[in-house]
């Protein structure tokens, strides 16, 4: 913005006015990334991308970097000194520098913020079309599978759609491997579609020939496509060979337990949202399984057009004709403002929300957020209890939209590979959080697109998320999971903001390996303090909904405290710098063993996953594909 249009912009400012509301309303700020130094007892030289330093008052620096969220000058300000209870002077004294701040590059205005993305078009972008639908499964889920197959296949036919169905199987157990093979070929057969299988046995061969393709080390795809650690949880190594298996091209990837069954919850208030550093989502826990579900409405809709509407979409393509004041920014983090300095913003995974089950271990990810049962009247606290025993959720948008990949949900993720992405961290949990923060590092203007629509997500078993007031009792340890290790790691990472996709993961990579080459007791070292980083702002936050939530029943309050003092207690246990998902099978000291290898194995994936991907896209080229017909062995 020139600075005769700042200079006409900062008359009548609204001061309460937040950026979440779709009226027109005053130019709206926050500020940009910047780094500040000391240069003086009061002074620091403040340095911003791209622009010579600016020497400023230290109190006009702590101003700035409070103002996260894009308000009114003047509605910043008075925010500011009600937080320092400063008097007119010293309001004076920092009004005199807001011209400065927005020359130096401290602040950007909602205008321009718009402006430079609607600019991001790349001339070569051509539409996501989705043409193979991959299931991961593992164990004895033929059921699982079954179910979902149906309803996806019954989805794109009714929709006119011709896509291949490809299962992507993780289990160990032949007799598992050979059941679920036979039945789904009996099904597909019966609903009249194609149907690929990507078990042990092809996966082998897949992963000889990627091998002497791409003369990766042997370990790197052993690593990608399999679980050689027996760590569990092989959801990302099927996801892996999905991706590979259609390397160059556009595919949807869906959990086992997902139906087909689609709900709107756009709210209609807004036509687009950007967020970045935060979870879009709101998210509920009922009492009763069925209230979860009738919170929604299914109604019949095409499901790949769906993630199409999004998918492959450069930001100023989907932001041409939506005005401004049209686009929530409320939730726009600093991420997304250096993302727009790659000049690219591409669309690359597309998630939805859910109904049903939380696919959660315990629910003190649900308790302190907003949209609970805990917000209800202090005599329902039976049925606040009731609602973490019910395995019921609820996780939703209002507003399509785009972001960073702080949250990626895989339950059901649209992917387009037609460029190099990442891999999916092969086992364990919450592989896609790790998948979404390594697109973040290595895929210039990568941005994640989430549709305002829910899925409905059933799964077996009755074994239901613990709520605060169990955990002592239940299972004496933090609760915190192995991808939230991963991801501190990467975040200590500075990417090359010039590199190209392959230079990043690679440069990624071997950050990770010395990382997990430390000496033993290093490596512990550095373990300890990411997790007691990580507990410490979990406790903050905790702390911070007790002091703010001042209306929330005492029950909550009760649960929220009990917590905490469980979570600092844990701080003091032996074991305290093991993930929850690891606690029973091994000990500690087996854990910590198994964590640096697999940190090591990942980093040594990312090194050679360009090579990986550029091997399976040639087999894919000629025609050569290692999955199955579907059928009985």
């Amino acid at each position: 913005m020139a600075p005769n249009d700042f200079d006409n912009s900062i008359h009548d400012f609204d001061t309460t006015d937040d950026g979440s509301g779709p009226e027109p309303s005053p130019e709206l700020w926050r500020h940009t990334p910047f780094t500040a130094f000391v240069a003086g007892e009061d002074t620091r030289a403040v340095y911003v991308r791209d622009h010579l330093p600016v020497l400023m008052p230290s109190f006009v620096v702590d101003f700035a970097l409070r103002c996260t969220e894009f308000r009114s000058l003047p509605g910043h300000i008075a925010r500011y000194a009600e937080s320092q209870a400063w008097g007119s002077a010293e309001i004076e004294a920092l009004r005199s520098w807001q011209r400065k701040l927005v020359r130096a590059g401290l602040f950007i205005s909602r205008t321009e913020l718009y402006t430079r993305a609607a600019a991001i078009r790349e001339s070569n972008a051509t539409p996501a079309k989705i043409g193979v639908i991959g299931f991961s499964t593992a164990g004895d889920r033929a059921d699982l599978l079954l179910r979902a197959l149906g309803s996806f296949a019954e989805n794109v036919q009714t929709h006119g759609r011709a896509v291949d169905f490809l299962v992507a199987d993780s289990a160990v157990d032949a007799g598992h491997r050979g059941r679920l093979r036979g039945l789904a070929g009996e099904r597909a057969a019966d609903l009249g579609v194609t149907l690929r299988y990507l078990g042990e046995q092809e996966k082998r061969l897949f992963a000889t020939e990627l091998i002497r393709r791409s003369q990766c080390r042997p370990e790197a795809v052993e690593f990608a496509l399999f679980d050689p650690f027996g760590a569990g949880s092989a959801g990302g190594a099927n996801r892996n060979a999905l991706m590979l298996h259609e390397a160059g091209s556009v595919l949807a990837a869906v959990a086992d337990d997902v139906l087909c069954e689609l709900a709107s919850t756009d709210s209609g208030d807004f036509k687009l949202a950007l967020f970045s550093d935060t979870d879009p989502y709101d998210r509920w826990v009922f009492a009763d399984r069925a209230d979860a579900l009738e919170a929604v409405s299914f109604e019949p809709r095409d499901y790949l057009a769906e993630q199409e509407k999004l998918l492959g979409r450069n930001l100023g393509d989907l932001l041409a004709g939506v005005p401004v004041n049209e686009v929530n920014v409320r939730k726009l983090g600093l991420t997304f403002l250096h993302l727009l300095d790659s000049g690219a913003a591409r669309i690359r995974t597309t998630h939805l929300g859910h109904a049903g089950n939380p696919a959660i271990p315990t629910s003190s990810f649900y308790a302190p957020h907003k949209g609970t049962e805990r917000e209800l009247a202090a005599e329902a606290e039976i049925r606040y209890r009731a609602s973490f025993a019910s395995r019921g959720a609820l996780a939703r948008l209002a507003t399509p939209s785009v972001g960073d990949g702080t949250v990626s949900p895989g339950m059901a993720i649209g992917l387009d590979h037609r460029e190099l992405l990442p891999p999916f961290f092969p086992v364990l949990p919450a592989e896609d959080l790790v998948f979404g923060a390594t697109m973040g590092a290595c895929c210039p203007g990568a941005l994640s697109g989430h549709l305002p629509l829910c899925l409905r997500h059933e799964t077996n078993g009755d074994n239901a998320p613990l709520h605060p007031g169990e955990i002592n009792r239940a299972r004496q340890g933090s609760v915190f999971e192995f991808s939230q290790i991963l991801r501190a790691i990467m975040a200590g990472h500075q990417p090359a903001t010039q590199a190209d996709t392959t230079a990043r993961m690679q440069k990624l990579g071997r950050y990770i390996c010395e990382f997990a080459a430390q000496p033993t007791l290093d490596f512990r070292e550095a373990l300890h303090r990411i997790v007691l980083t990580h507990e410490s702002q979990k406790i903050m936050a905790l702390e911070h909904a007790l002091f703010t939530e001042i209306d929330a029943p005492e029950f909550w309050r009760r649960d929220i405290r009990d917590f905490l003092d469980h979570s600092r207690d844990r701080m003091q246990h032996e074991d305290f710098d093991i993930p929850y998902e690891l606690k029973a099978g091994r000990t500690n000291e087996e854990n910590r063993i198994l964590m640096q290898k697999l940190i090591a194995s990942y980093g040594r994936l990312l090194e050679d996953w360009p090579a990986i991907v550029a091997a399976a896209w040639d087999l894919r080229s000629e025609g050569k594909q290692f999955s199955a017909s579907a059928k009985a062995d």
